[in-house]
């Protein structure tokens, strides 16, 4: 949630006065307090609101960035040109050990997901706020079509952006300091004909962070897996052991979790701390063609025409490596750790659970009673179609029982040491 606060306040201190601090302080204070007062009710809500505002907001910016770019083909051919299409997404060698593919995307995309929209405590708190089963289905096939179209929309933009500012990189010029700035930059000048459409414009981008904000809050309280920054892909793995493995136990469940999570925190520090893909920079400053392209001179306060090549040639230390297709690879002096793919880590962390914790599973069997070991079996995909006996469902609820009066007991034991 950090990071949803964070992005859309440094993208508006490029075009305000006002420092980052108070923009990350209002989000959080203002999703706060009508969380807490509405609880779930209240984050249903608004989210559904902020939904509107943000088709709204994303789909104005998209028309109107589309005409002011030069038309779609003008858009599709400069993102072609760039290397935004066949350079970063129309790649198909399997190896993990790239910064993406297109079967990285799809395979680490299709787990990442399925961790968000399946075990995520924000989506399962909106499941189970439904009536019935049915009820729950119907919101997950209408999420996942809305989800895909703000998906499509925000890729879109970006690729509007570079059609926008090819010829013109807006960071070297000085009118903003970083690239996350782009976006508020583009929509203050193509939406500034109209009163009120850059306001609409900056409402969709903090809607989405209110939306994300106030659901974790309202779920921290029941996971602690939220604020722990629980991995998706050993997650998911868990889920995906005990659903399909009849043998798995408690101990290959451990073991595997255990072995993933360590897995994935080695991947991670290693690609931050030696980030193979830092010089990885696909082309945007071609030209000083673009009437756009201007460069502020603070010392007078006014704008200038400059040969914007030779001043980002100027600023880059090493011109001849930033824009290396090899790049796409890595650092060659880096690890395999480092290297390897962010998008993967999903999919390496589900393998990784399901290897380890079946075969430790097979060598370390738990003792279950037949009751047990059938109703266990239930709960798995291959058995779906068994039915559980009463003598079955009398032990469980035995247990259920012994577990809920253990809770009660440990209550009182905490209840009389504070009197």
């Amino acid at each position: 949630m950090a990071v949803v606060m964070y992005a859309p306040s440094v993208a508006l201190v490029g075009v305000t006065d006002v420092p980052l601090w108070p923009f990350i302080l209002a989000v959080g204070a203002v999703s706060t307090v009508y969380t807490a007062i509405g609880g779930i009710k209240a984050v249903i809500w608004t989210d559904t609101l902020q939904a509107g505002f943000m088709y709204v907001g994303l789909g104005t910016l998209i028309i109107k960035g589309t005409i002011d770019a030069g038309g779609f083909w003008k858009v599709i051919e400069v993102a072609e040109k760039t290397g935004r299409l066949t350079e970063s997404i129309n790649k198909w060698d399997p190896s993990p050990f790239q910064y993406n593919s297109f079967w990285i995307t799809t395979f680490g995309g299709i787990l990442h997901w399925t961790c968000f929209y399946g075990l995520n405590q924000m989506a399962l708190q909106r499941y189970c706020s439904m009536p019935s089963l049915r009820h729950a289905r119907i919101v997950m096939g209408l999420t996942v079509p809305a989800f895909w179209i703000i998906g499509i929309m925000c890729c879109s933009i970006g690729i509007i952006m570079i059609g926008y500012f090819h010829g013109c990189d807006p960071v070297f010029t000085g009118e903003i300091e970083n690239m996350d700035q782009m976006s508020i930059l583009m929509a203050g000048r193509i939406l500034a004909i109209v009163p009120g459409l850059p306001g609409l414009f900056l409402s969709s981008l903090f809607s989405s962070t209110l939306s994300t904000t106030s659901s974790g809050s309202n779920s921290m309280t029941a996971a602690a897996t939220t604020t722990l920054g629980a991995a998706a892909g050993p997650l998911v793995g868990l889920f995906f052991l005990g659903i399909f493995s009849e043998r798995a136990n408690k101990n290959g469940a451990f073991a595997g979790l255990t072995v993933s999570s360590i897995l994935m925190l080695i991947l991670s520090v290693s690609n931050n701390i030696e980030k193979p893909y830092s010089r990885y920079v696909l082309p945007l400053v071609q030209n000083a063609s673009n009437p756009m392209c201007r460069v502020f001179n603070s010392s007078s306060s006014r704008h200038s025409e400059v040969h914007i090549s030779t001043f980002k040639h100027h600023l880059d230390p090493h011109p001849h490596l930033l824009h290396r297709s090899d790049w796409h690879y890595g650092d060659p002096s880096s690890s395999l750790f480092a290297r390897t793919s962010p998008f993967v880590y999903a999919a390496i962390g589900v393998t990784v659970v399901c290897i380890v914790g079946y075969f430790v599973s097979l060598i370390f069997p738990q003792n279950l009673s037949e009751g047990k070991r059938r109703f266990a079996k239930g709960c798995t995909y291959s058995g779906l179609h068994l039915d559980v006996d009463k003598e079955t469902y009398r032990e469980m609820e035995m247990l259920e029982k012994n577990h809920k009066n253990f809770i009660d007991k440990e209550e009182q034991l905490f209840k009389f040491d504070h009197d």
